[in-house]
């Protein structure tokens, strides 16, 4: 099937894939060839194809006709990821106060991306 993962700045990934892994906001899930159609709305997590392994932030899938795309906020592929820089980044985070709603929100969304960024490239071996 042929997948197509999009960030506002580039194409990220296009090509043929047997399987797809996919973090939706309900939990994980994989499409094969000849998967129904479906719409999903996806979390920062773990993309993962046949060689291919992107950690994303949120974003959309869609599956349809042996097509998907993904629309994301950002991606990178996780043998790009500094675990070292990462830790720095959580740690400011984690020490920043915040007040307000919004702004609370999207600080969380940031603390997430990073905690999900350490954790794989501490726990997926690529």
């Amino acid at each position: 099937m042929k997948v197509t993962i999009l960030s506002p700045e580039k194409t990220v990934f296009e090509g043929e894939v047997n399987s797809i892994l996919l973090p939706g906001v309900s939990g994980s899930f994989t499409v094969w060839n000849h998967h129904a159609p479906l719409l999903s709305a996806l979390e920062a997590g773990v993309v993962q194809t046949d060689d291919l392994v992107l950690l994303i932030d949120e974003g959309f899938a869609e599956v349809k006709n042996d097509r998907v795309n993904v629309l994301v906020e950002g991606a990178i592929p996780l043998n790009e990821i500094d675990l070292f820089e990462e830790e720095e980044i959580l740690a400011k985070l984690l020490k920043k106060s915040i007040s307000g709603d919004a702004a609370m929100d999207a600080h969380l969304k940031e603390i997430q991306k990073y905690q999900v960024r350490i954790h794989a490239k501490k726990n997926i071996l690529h």
